[in-house]
Parts: structure tokens; sequence; C-alpha cells
């Protein structure tokens, strides 16, 4: 190929270059573009979202895109197909021989003048289109370096965006190769999505596919696993192939992953009869294989939240959960190399006897070259790869500080007597990092970008005139607090547009894009919006819209950073660069904690459950066994005295799991005792009561009115804009709720549940601007001085750049300065006040107040609660709570409080790496001393006040260097106060504490705790005391320190399981935060309603209070039915085709309170999918569910088989027509029934045909028969 062709190759991949623009060579082989301005190559469109915005002069935002509407929208004058720009003819081509001089032979070539978000869009659009001959020049591979992991992210996302945009540019998978997120030496294992996203990565680059690998600098300093084992490590899975199946579970346990009843997580597998199901690294969904003996019959993608299949697959290959492989050959080989590491004694035993038991300690990956001889990314995955440097100095500098971290961390475990590699041997020297770089250098073809313009003396290199958005950026900030703070915008959009540019504005999502498009729709701007960018094909359209208006398109994009790039006309603004930072959201939304689990369903020997009937008792087990003449699944429940009762599982919907408000069980129930009546009834009463008060306060406050509260439309969307994170679901619904409340005629009364961290705060913030805004003040009461701090920090900073002046108010305050806020609240001069019960007292009045904020309600005194109950018949009162309430206690309560409930985490909240640990000095040295280097602090919570200093004065010893303070319980208010302020103010690096900081602290700071003996604390408190930490972008760590094992008596030992299940965020994870929501319903209803929820159980008490509720609105409020049924069949679920017994409770309990018959048959479709073929027991139970599904409609509690004859008891009010069945028996001599309501009649289905399931089938179906005949 000609260098002229190349030439024409390289540019026609230009696909926004200009029509007639020239490229001219200058010294040293620069390679210029100029252009002329109004000939611009642009996009068209597809799989638009179109909205249409036109400029303030009469234009309005037109409806959601539908096809109908975006067919009727005027046509664009599209360029023709095949269309090609004109091109320079001669001229110096040594640039462009260098440039295939870098593909050809390694050499170093130079991209200066790009800024960084240009560069992903630069490497796409280089090589788009290009000329075959050019293509074949291009590594299969090509390896993106970067300073850090957040600008890898970026630099990944930037490249998959452009590459859906541009297509036709670089091939291959783009890959993000995230570096260990553990420190190095330290004695904890790399989170599991890390290792997952790694050894996807390794195994692509083994099987050499064309891939794009983006890696930050830090990777590079680590050694992997050798290729060869990459390679050897997988399985290729397809239908109808024959994988022994056995073999392939040892082969996933040798692999790292974890044998579970119920896969959730990657990592884990399960089996269940000719079933297996695997979340693999590489795979976004976790897979179900079904097995016929060793033939795989098909394989699925499942949905991890409701284990119901999806799609089926026609292959998928299964590599290995962890980078260290559980092998006797590898074992062997570790404990033969054990003797090249650095120091020893204790430590190197234990690793030697670990290693001996099986390869699961934390923080195994440290000791890397015991197993393998570690290989290097590059040099031995892909070893002829294009390397692309974004910002060599940074790169540089980066590394070599990581270096000096690795090093010091080396000595720091040698020191602390652990035995550890040298740095050269797992990670790199500074030194042995300067060599390295070197020879990479030297031996790879090289792009580098560059910001600064390219150096005269500089070969080699393309010079552009990009440049970035930092001076917009400023000058945006600059004017922010201006009336119109957008017109620097509006400037560089007419210059850019005046210069032939086309514009692009870029939202983290479709919504935010939205919000950006209404904005931006204030000003002389004509806008469209698009979903999905496409700039595929050319647009000659101008720029500037008839009038001089400039032509603004606003998209979805990942960017954090835009960029302006004349030579190709084209110019990007961020939504960040407009309005200010914004904190990047998860990529897939976390889960919710609430309502995601049945009580029953963690059910464990031991705990207290609560019959309907019988009361409070022990659960004792699930047995199959024979009762009556039939085989059938029981629960076994033990009353006071020892009096045992056997209940069927078809009836575990009478049942449910006790949970207090304490935690604490109440006194055992006799079985047949008059207590638990007792109690129900008191219960109810209580129930009715609380009802009633607040229906009372609902029809109250429906009566009275206020003006509406107006929205603010402009000011509020910039306010929202501004906001630096991603709003979650459920903060955008309480966000709509709050506003509707402030709109509407009515004072508002709403209760915002969550916890901390979770956004509650926000939401106030935002009813707080629409009250400021239509000229009324708003106070928040909070319980303590420190909330004050926080809350008043939390509005200063959100309401910066804003007119609205925030003032607060507590005894912290010198009385001259009290004095002066209370002066100004009287005179309107200020907006928002925060303050503690002092705002309360006689002396502070307002001019005109509008919303009170309480937080923690329930943590003020009764003097305190009265005057708040005084308030709110006047002003809109927003309460927040930081303890969540249980979704059905949301539910009973509907209509009657408004109530919106936070769930959902936001980024990462869940992230927290726990550890179970016994008190090692070395551990808590290195977690100390880690959350130091990095300017953190920590927690350690020591729930013994007795020994409480003596823990603080060993932590002393061990870290001399770290300041340390005391907090407990029992310590005078102020002085509590005084410590409480001083660790939030950074005065101290480590909090010795009790419980106190259990709820309601938010230290952003604090992301390390440690749990003192947490073997003594119950699920729900471990899960609240390790949400103090993780509340920024660092990682945070929970440590469990519990003493060893062997020494813990058998509840302290099941106790400690538990905890293990919390570490992995399953559904020991879940349970706890549905107890921990309990004592939110206690707080919420008072003193005297939670004594009622301890007597009889949270869930039996919110039924009674629903009930109460309807009863109150004129509602039938009939007793629910609990049908037993008896036909003598074997009805269960055998453990063989269930083994996991908390699963077989749970199925029991779902096909027990079945609503209705499609939902039995829905579930009988989820035993196939999740179990296999079901078993005749399974399908006579699910045909009883059936019955059962017939007796509620019909309100029939029992129906009972003997033989031949069925029996009916109607109870006393069944929904029949009495005449009907009298008419019945007068028809029919062979039936009978009796004073009682017992209707007996012979079955006219044969009895003992086969299978039993179909002869149950049919007496449903006489059954159904018979009741639509009495109706």
């Amino acid at each position: 190929m000609t260098i002229g062709k190349c030439l024409h190759s390289i540019i026609e991949s230009l696909p926004l270059a200009t029509r007639g623009s020239t490229c001219t060579v200058g010294k040293k082989g620069k390679l210029r573009w100029s252009r002329n301005p109004g000939n611009f190559a642009g996009a068209i469109f597809s799989d638009r979202l179109r909205r249409t915005l036109s400029p303030k002069s009469g234009g309005a935002w037109v409806g959601p895109y539908r096809r109908d509407l975006d067919a009727r929208l005027p046509p664009r004058a599209w360029g023709e197909a095949g269309e090609s720009w004109n091109l320079p003819e001669g001229g110096d081509l040594q640039a462009l021989e260098k440039i295939e001089e870098c593909l050809r032979i390694g050499r170093e070539y130079l991209l200066s003048g790009v800024p960084p978000g240009a560069r992903a869009f630069l490497l796409h659009a280089l090589f788009r289109h290009s000329d075959p001959g050019v293509r074949r020049l291009l590594p299969e591979q090509i390896v993106t370096v970067t300073p850090d992991f957040r600008a890898a992210e970026e630099m990944a996302a930037s490249l998959s965006f452009w590459r859906r945009a541009l297509s036709g540019g670089l091939r291959g998978e783009i890959l993000l190769f995230p570096a260990d997120d553990t420190f190095p030496y330290d004695e904890v294992s790399p989170h599991p999505e890390v290792t997952a996203r790694r050894l996807e990565v390794l195994h692509r680059l083994a099987r050499g596919e064309p891939s794009i690998v983006v890696v930050p600098v830090k990777a590079l300093l680590e050694r992997v696993i050798p290729p060869a084992i990459v390679g050897e490590a997988a399985v290729e899975i397809r239908p109808n192939e024959i994988v022994p199946r056995e073999g392939l579970v040892e082969r996933l346990i040798s692999w790292g992953y974890s044998r579970v009843p119920l896969v959730e997580d990657r990592g884990d597998f399960s089996v269940r009869g000719e079933i297996l199901d695997v979340f693999p690294p590489m795979t976004p969904k976790p897979l179900r294989i079904t097995f016929y003996d060793d033939l795989i019959d098909t394989v699925r993608t499942f949905d991890p939240e409701t284990q119901r299949s999806r799609e089926e697959l026609a292959a998928f290959t299964l590599i290995p959960a962890r980078e260290i492989l559980d092998t006797p050959e590898i074992r062997q080989r570790a404990l033969s190399q054990l003797g090249r590491l650095e120091g020893g004694g204790y430590h190197l035993r234990r690793l030697r006897e670990e290693i001996k038991g099986g390869i699961r300690r934390q923080g195994i990956e440290n000791y890397l070259p015991l197993f393998y001889e570690p290989a290097r990314l590059i040099d031995d995955y892909a070893p002829t790869a294009l390397l692309v440097l974004s910002d060599r100095d940074e790169i540089l500098a980066r590394a070599r500080a990581h270096c000096g971290e690795i090093e010091r961390r080396y000595e720091n475990a040698i020191e602390l007597g652990r035995p550890a590699f040298p740095p050269e041997e797992r990670f790199l020297s500074t030194s042995g990092f300067d060599v390295y770089f070197q020879r990479l250098l030297e031996t790879h073809p090289l792009l580098r970008f560059s910001t600064d313009p390219m150096p005269e003396e500089e070969g080699g290199a393309i010079h552009f005139e990009g440049e970035d958005n930092e001076a917009r950026a400023v000058a945006l900030r600059r004017a922010r607090r201006e009336e119109a703070p957008l017109q620097p915008l509006l400037r560089a959009f007419n210059e850019d547009a005046e210069r032939g540019m086309r514009l692009f504005v870029t939202a983290p999502s479709l919504g935010n894009a939205h919000r950006v498009a209404q904005i931006l729709d204030s000003y002389p701007i004509e806008v469209e919006l698009v979903a999905h960018l496409r700039l595929d094909d050319r647009d000659p359209s101008p720029r500037l819209e008839e009038g001089g208006l400039p032509r603004v398109t606003v998209t979805p994009a990942p960017f954090s950073h835009g960029f302006r790039l004349p030579d190709f006309g084209i110019s990007v603004v961020t939504e960040r660069e407009i309005f200010g930072e914004r904190f990047r959201s998860p990529k897939s939304s976390p889960r919710r904690v609430g309502p995601l689990v049945s009580s029953i369903a963690q059910l464990t020997p031991g705990d207290p459950v609560i019959h309907r009937t019988y009361g409070l008792g022990i659960y004792r087990g699930l047995e199959t066994r024979e009762a009556g003449g039939t085989v059938g699944d029981f629960l076994l429940i033990e009353y006071a005295g020892g009096d045992r009762l056997w209940l069927p599982a078809d009836r575990l919907d009478a049942l449910q799991r006790y949970i207090g408000i304490d935690g604490v069980a109440p006194k055992i129930d006799k079985l047949g005792g008059k207590a638990w009546n007792r109690a129900k009834a008191r219960a109810r009463a209580a129930a009715q009561k609380i009802a009633g008060e607040l229906l009372s306060l609902y029809a109250a406050r429906q009566v009275v009115r206020r003006p509406p509260l107006p929205a603010q439309k402009a000011e509020e969307l910039a306010f929202a804009e501004a906001f630096p994170y991603e709003l979650t679901p459920d903060q955008e619904r309480a966000i709509e709720a709050v506003l509707a409340d402030l709109s509407s005629l009515r004072p508002m009364d709403r209760l915002i549940c969550g916890d901390v961290g979770f956004g509650k705060t926000e939401v106030a913030i935002r009813a707080a601007f629409r009250t400021v805004m239509s000229g009324r003040q708003v106070a928040v009461l909070v319980p303590t001085t420190i909330l004050a701090l926080q809350h008043d920090h939390s509005f200063r900073e959100r309401f910066s750049g804003t007119p609205v002046t925030i003032a607060s108010l507590s005894r912290l305050k010198k009385p001259a300065e009290q004095r002066r806020v209370i002066e100004h609240l009287k005179s309107g001069g200020i907006d928002i006040v925060i303050g503690t019960h002092r705002l309360l007292q006689k002396d502070v009045d307002f001019k005109n107040l509008g919303l009170l904020v309480i937080d923690e309600e329930h943590r003020f005194g009764v003097r305190h609660k009265e005057k708040i109950k005084t308030l709110r018949k006047k002003v809109d009162v927003l309460a927040l709570t930081a303890t969540p309430i249980p979704r059905t206690l949301h539910m009973a309560l509907s209509g009657i409080r408004e109530l919106s409930v936070i769930e959902t985490p936001p980024a990462d909240r869940l992230a927290i790496r726990t550890t179970i640990t016994t008190f090692r000095d070395d551990i808590v040295i290195e977690a100390i001393r880690r959350e130091r280097s990095r300017g953190g602090q920590v927690f350690f919570v020591h729930n013994r006040i007795e020994s409480i200093a003596a823990c603080a004065e060993r932590l002393h010893r061990l870290v001399p260097e770290a300041r340390i303070a005391v907090a407990h319980g029992q310590m005078e208010a102020p002085a509590l106060e005084e410590i409480m302020i001083a660790f939030h103010e950074r005065r101290y690096d480590i909090l010795v504490c009790t419980t106190i900081i259990e709820s309601g602290l938010d230290i952003p700071t604090a992301n390390t705790i440690f749990i003192d003996r947490a073997d003594t604390f119950g699920l729900a408190q471990l899960y609240q005391l390790r949400g103090r930490v993780g509340r920024s972008h660092h990682r945070a760590y929970c440590y469990l320190l519990v003493p060893p094992r062997r020494e813990l008596p058998p509840d302290a030992q099941k106790r400690l399981a538990a905890m293990e299940e919390l570490t992995t965020l399953g559904s020991g994870f879940k349970i706890a935060a549905h107890d921990l929501s309990i004592r939110g319903a206690g707080n919420m209803l008072g003193r005297e309603q939670s004594g009622q929820i301890a007597a009889v159980g949270f869930e039996l008490y919110t039924e009674l209070l629903s009930e109460a509720v309807r009863q109150l609105r004129g509602e039938d409020v009939a007793e629910e039915v609990t049908p037993e049924v008896e036909l003598q069949v074997p009805a269960y679920i055998p453990e063989a085709y269930v083994p996991d017994t908390t699963q077989r409770l749970l199925l029991h309990k779902r096909l027990a309170s079945a609503l209705d018959e499609a939902e039995v048959e829905e579930m009988k479709g989820e035993f196939i999918d999740r179990f296999g073929e079901i078993p005749e027991p399974v399908l006579l139970l699910c045909e009883i569910s059936r019955l059962k599904v017939l007796m509620r409609a019909y309100r029939i509690p029992k129906v009972t088989r003997r033989g031949k004859q069925l029996t009916i008891a109607f109870g006393e009010a069944p929904r029949l027509s009495s005449q009907a069945l009298l008419e019945y028996v007068g028809k029919h001599p062979e039936s009978r029934l009796t004073p009682d309501m017992r209707l007996t009649f012979p079955i006219t289905t044969p009895v003992s045909s086969t299978p039993f399931s179909s002869e149950i089938a049919s007496v449903v179906e006489e059954v159904r028969t018979l009741l639509h005949e009495l109706r």
C-alpha cells in the first residue's frame, strides 16, 4: 500500500473532519489541520428519544417521543451516502510514515494537544474505516494505561460510548483490568467483584481475543497468575455435550467457588438433583445448567432475586472464581516454596497449616509466588500489544508513589513478624519499575497523549488544537451567584457554533439529560435530546439555526470532562462542568434491604415463633414423618412445660417468626392456656386505639388549609442539578411526594424513613428550598448538638451559591450570638435555622415559619414533644428517622399517615469489607495505620464501660501516634457531646466507644470500625454498627473481633455462623436489616405500641393494626380463615428434591399462603425450573394449595377425606347461600348435613387410581363444582 493511499485512509477515518479542510506538515513532521468554518460533517441520530425545544420566545417543550410524533417532525437534509471530503494533494508525509513506523516496528508516537476528555474519541476516530492494510498492522490487543482507577473507569466507559457512536472504530472487547483493591501485604482478599473482573480480562487475553484493555498503572505493578494456568482453568459448557457432573463440582470447589443453598453472588454455586446453579465471573447473571446424567440438557441465565430462569444460552465459558486455585499439585508446590518467604515464626506455621487444610485464607493472594511462577500482564498476556499512555509523567509519578507504599508496607509486615515476599517478587520496587517501564517503551509500539503543545524537537507526532473546558467551568462557577448563571456557556456555544462546530452537552443518565435540556430551554438555544447518539453519516446542516441560535444536542454519556477539537468540528460540555462536581452513580442499582425476605426464611431451630391460635413457642426443626397413615412435613413447636405441637407444613400460613422490639422474647405460652388470647385481645385494643388516633389526626388535618407553595420551575431545576450525587429511585419518589404535599392546599405532615446516609437530608433540603423560595422560613429541629453540626454543615454546603441565609441555634452558641439569631428570626433576616430543643423555648419566634423539619422525633422528651405537637397544627412538617420501618407497616398505615420509605442504599453503600478475626495486635495495628495513612478515622466499639479505659490504653500502646478519645453513655451529656464534636472535627483519630454510635451519626471520614466481642451482639445490631462506616468513596473495613471458636458456647457459635453469612451480604444480611426495621416501627408508634409488638410479635401486630384501620373506615374485616386439609395423601417436599431446610420452609410458606390458583401454577413452574421434574409428593402439595385457595375464597375452615367420603366444615360465616345448601342436600340423599354445618358426601373420583396427584386434582374439581353450585 502506498503512503498516499495510507494518508487517504487515515483522513477518511476521521468522520467529523470538514469538507475542504487542509492538512500540512511542519517542522519535525508535525501534522496540522486547518478548516473552513461552516462545512461540518455531522451525524444522523438513530434510535432516538427526541424532544424538540424552542427558544423562550413562544416555544414549548414537546411531549415524550413517540414514533408517530417523530414521523411528523420536519425532514432533515442529510448528506448523500458515500460523500467524501476534499483531500490534499501531495505534501510532506513524514508524520504518516512515523505512524506506520509506530505500528510496524514499535516506535513511539505522540498525539499532543489532546485534552483528557477527547482521548477515547480520538482513538476511535483515528482508526475508523481505515484501509485494511493499515488495520492489519494493528495488534490484536491494545493496552491503555492510566494514572489511577477512576481515570481507567472513565476511559473504558468513554471508549465504549464512542465505539457505539462511531461505528467502525477500534475492534475488540473493551475491558477494564482493575488493580487489587486491598493494600499490599494486607491480610484481606480482594472484593469478589474485583477478582471477577480481573479473571475475565486474563481469560480473554490468554485466549488471544481482540481486546482493548484499560489498566490503571497500579495494576501493572502486580504480578498475576501465568497464562498457562488461566488457559487450562476453563471449561466450555454447551447443551448436548458430556461433562461429568461430579467432576465439575469438584473443579468448582478447587477454583474457589462456594457451595451454598441459594446462588446470589459471584463465586457461588449450588447443586440440586440434576440442576447446577453457578455465578461465574464473566456473566452478568448467574447460570442454571440442567443435566441428564452427565449430558448437559440446557443452559439458562436466571435472576438471583427471584431465582427464576430467563434466557437460554448456546454456550458459555466457566472460569475460576479466584486467582489462587486449590489443587493437590498447587498446594504441594506452595508447601515446598515456603522457605522463600521472609519472616516466619508463629505466622509461618499458621500459614503452613492453612495451606495443608485448603487454600481459603484471607489475604492468600499476597503469597501468589508460592503457588505459581508469577507473570506480568503485558509481558505474558499481551506481548505484542499497542500501548497507549494517558499522561506519561503522571503515570510515572503515581507508579513510583505506589512502589514506595509497597516497600513501606513490606517493611511493616516484616516488623509485625508476618511472612512476606520481597516487593520485586510479588509487585515491583521503585528501581525495578523504572527498568520495567523503560523496557516496555522499547519493545512495544506506543501512542502517548499529551495535553501540552508538542516540543519543537519532538519527532513522530501529530499536534491537535484541542482544548479542555476548565476555563469555561471556572467562568461558570463565578457566574453561579448571578441572575443569569449560564451566560458564559451561551457565549461559548455561540463561539463554537460560529466556527462550524457541532455542540454536545452530556449528562450521566437520560433523566439527568432531560433535566439539563429543560434548564437550557430557558435560554435562546435550539435543543434536541437524543437517547442513543450515532455519528454514522454526515449532516451538513448549519450549527447556527435561523435567527443565529446555536443548536445543542443533549445526550447521556459517561464523561466527567468535556473537550473541543476544532480539527474534528466537535465541542462537548459535561453536566459536571456546567453545574459543578457530580459523583458517579452505581452501574447497577443496589438491592433494597427491606422487603426482600420473608421472616420465615431464616427460621432456625431455637428461634421463637408465633402461632395464631396457640401463641408463642420455640421452633425445634422440620421433619418428614408419618401421621395418620400418611407421610408429610411437620414443624415441631415446643411450648411451656415441654408440650409439643407438630404443625403440618401446609399450615405454615398460621405461623410467624417472632420479632420483638428489643429482641428479647417474652414468656413462652402454655399450649391450650388462656394467656395468649388475653395478649391478643390487649394488642387488638391497642391497635384500635392508635388507629383511631391516627385517623382523627388525619381527619383534622384534612380540613386545615393554607396557600399552596407553587413550584419554582427554573430555580428548582438548577438547584437540583447542583446536587453532586445521583438520586436513588426511592429518593426521587420521596422528593416528588414532598413537593406534591407542599403544592397542595393542606399542610404537609410526612415521615421519611431510611438509614443514615441513604439520602433523607437531601429530601429535606429540597423541601426547604421550595419553602424559602415561597417567602417562608424553615426550622430544622434535632435532638443533639452533634446532629445540629452535621445538618448545619450539610445545609450550608448545599445552599452555597444561593442567596439563602442559614444560622444555627444551640447551647454551643454564646448568649450574644443566640440573641442575634433570635432577632434575625423575628425580623425575617434568617431563612433557615438549624437547632436543638433551644428552638422550642419561649423566646424564639419566627416572622413567617413555613416548614418544620424534625430529625429523630422519638428522641425528644415529653415536654418538647408537646411543643412540637402545637407547631404541627400551624406549619408544614417533615419528620426524618434514621431507623427504617418495615414495608408491611407502611402498607397498614397507607392513607392515614404520609410515609416515604428510602430503602435503596446509595452507590457502594453495602460494599464494606467485613472480616471475622480474633483480637490480634498485628491486625489492629495494620488496620489503624492504613486508615490514618489515607486521612481517615476509626471507631473501636467496646461495649463494656468497666473496661473501656483499659481498652483505650491498649490501643495507645499499639499505635502511640494515634489520638484516642473515649465515649460512653454514662458520661455527662456536655462532656459526651464535646468528645463527639471533637471527633467529628477530626481532632481525634480513634473513638473508643460503646454502642452509642449505633444510629444518627454520619462521619464520612470514619471508614474503619472494630467491634470487640462481636459474638455478643445480635445481627441487627451488627448491621447497624457496621453501617457507621462506608459513607465516602473510600473502601470501608469492618473487623468483628471474637474469641477463638473453640472457646465459644454453642449459641455463640451459631451466632458466629450467622455473622459469616453477614459478611457475604446474603440472606443473613437481609434478615438483619428486616429485624432492625422492627425497631423503627416501635420508634414511630410509641412506647405503648412497642409493648404490644413485644407481646404478640410484629407480623401479627401489623395484621391487627391493618384490621383496625379497615374497621374504622367501615370496611369488611371478617377474620381470615386458616384452612385445614386432611386428604390422607403423602404431600410434602422431599429432602432429596430440595436439600436445604430453609428453602423447603420458604416454599412451604409460599404454597400455604398462595392467594390464587395462578400463583400455585407459577410455583409449579418454579419447582421445575429450580429443582427439576416435580416428584409426586410435591404435586400433591400443590393440589392441596389449590384447594386452600378455594377454601379461603368461600371462608371454609376445613376439608377432610375418609375413604370415599369427603367432609366440608362450613364454619360460622361461609360465603355461600344457606338456601342453596339445603336444596343440594335435598337433591342428593347420599349427602349429609350436620347441625354444626358439616357436609359429608361421597367422592365420585375412583379411589386408589394412580398417580395420587391426578386423583386429588379431580377431588379439587369436585369441590370447586360443588361450591360454585352453592354460591
